[in-house]
């Protein structure tokens, strides 16, 4: 029951600031501002123990790389695997 509580909590944390960061145009400095809070709201739920959890906000913080990564790059970037892989896995949750 306890780990069921403790998933709620944290889909609704993951939800909530995903909601909060969707709102914003993050220019370079805004984007590592948005990873490093990210980091201290990950870091909170890695305290969960809930690997649903862990596999999200590793998602997310994937997504705020992406904040930082200069328009010239994209393509290069896009074209790997890993990141095809993180858009399933996107798609699939």
């Amino acid at each position: 029951n306890r780990e069921a509580i403790l998933q709620d909590l944290g889909l609704k944390i993951h939800r909530t600031i995903l909601d909060h960061f969707q709102q914003y145009q993050f220019n370079t400095s805004g984007g590592m501002v948005a990873i490093c809070d990210l980091r201290e709201y990950r870091n909170c739920t890695q305290q969960f123990k809930i690997p649903l959890l862990d596999q999200l906000f590793e998602i997310f913080h994937a997504l705020c790389n992406l904040l930082i990564v200069p328009l010239d790059n994209l393509p290069q970037i896009s074209s790997g695997n890993q990141f095809v892989s993180l858009f399933i896995i996107i798609f699939l949750l």
